[in-house]
């Protein structure tokens, strides 16, 4: 993979930042609870590597978004079997509906000047899917935690801490 690499650098204007130590995307790929078949969308795949622990899981049918066409190029040459699966754009302007049919899951290093706006959009996606203000008045996804590096999921309000459990116990079930 380095081979390819001499090109590339991150770009701060795109909030860029390439995981290198192995270990992070080892454990995120891990912790995901992803049963066989399940559709999973990495967003921001940077220089592949978690991508390449994704494409360890049996079964799930792994699509990456990237805005970066020199990523892109490299990603295509690095993982050849998912290349029609790699999509260069922007997932703010993706349309979920056009290129999945059924639920997916969403995982990725989220670059940093867009975390938020990234986090909004799947809330929103979210939300419409699951009608959820028809269910109760009201009510709306409007959290999402964080997964630490010793597997533990955990969501905030404020100071106040209103989930701490290990991920996969929390993630059991949900399919998004």
């Amino acid at each position: 993979m380095k081979e390819n690499l001499k090109n590339i650098k991150a770009k701060k204007s795109l909030g860029q930042h390439f995981l290198t130590n192995e270990k992070i995307p080892e454990i995120m790929a891990e912790t995901v609870v992803l049963s066989p078949e399940d559709t999973v969308l990495e967003i921001g795949p940077g220089l592949g590597i978690l991508t390449k622990y994704l494409l360890d899981r049996t079964n799930i049918e792994l699509y990456a978004i990237d805005i970066d066409k020199k990523i892109v190029e490299h990603l295509h040459k690095t993982f050849p079997q998912i290349k029609d699966k790699i999509v260069c754009g922007d997932f703010l302007e993706m349309n979920f509906e056009q290129l999945f049919k059924n639920s997916f899951s969403i995982i990725g290093n989220f670059p940093y000047n867009i975390s938020s706006q990234i986090l909004f959009k799947i809330l929103d996606h979210y939300n419409k899917t699951f009608d959820l203000p028809n269910i109760s008045a009201g009510a709306q996804a409007g959290k999402i935690g964080k997964i630490r590096t010793d597997g533990r999921y955990i969501v905030r309000v404020g100071n106040i801490e209103i989930v701490n459990a290990p991920a996969a116990e929390v993630t059991r079930g949900f399919l998004y």
